[in-house]
């Protein structure tokens, strides 16, 4: 009886540890070029204060960008969806982290055939992060290389508002 009861849960634990698989992307016969990577980065910022927007009815006008050291050499354009943006390196963040509406974003992306993943961190004032990490997002992009475009898979929060 208890091997017909573990069972069950074995399976649960070994599916529950298996990394969940990025969205397929169809391959095309024309050879792929490297995508954009601050168009890419524009888009899932944007798409990111959208989705803040939405879920809170406002979002902050200036918003922070930490240039970490694995953040690429890039350049944002300083306004993306009618936010002031803002790439700062970490000491000069620190000067500013005190501000009553202080919204700094960690963006985290990954390249892979045919697609890009990004996990973008919110801290807020000194450097607040919220436990429950609800104002955390993880974006799906597919890349439609040929033409330099992105295309949105997902969205989600790491937990409900």
């Amino acid at each position: 009886m208890k091997a017909v009861l573990l069972f069950p849960l074995l399976l649960l634990f070994q599916w529950a540890c298996v990394p969940a698989q990025p969205h397929p992307v169809p391959h095309s016969s024309q050879p792929t070029s490297a995508p954009d990577t601050a168009l890419v980065y524009r888009y899932a910022i944007g798409e990111y204060i959208g989705a803040m927007t939405k879920r809170d009815g406002s979002f902050p006008d200036t918003l922070y960008i930490n240039r970490h050291e694995d953040f690429p050499d890039i350049e944002l354009p300083a306004m993306i969806e009618d936010t002031h943006v803002r790439v700062l390196a970490p000491a000069e963040a620190e000067t500013v982290k005190s501000a009553e509406h202080f919204v700094c974003l960690n963006v985290l992306a990954w390249f892979s055939d045919g697609t890009v993943q990004f996990h973008l961190i919110n801290f807020r004032q000194d450097w607040r992060h919220l436990p429950d990490g609800r104002d955390d997002c993880h974006l799906d992009f597919s890349i439609v290389s040929q033409e330099n475009e992105f295309v949105l898979d997902s969205l989600r929060f790491s937990a409900p508002p």
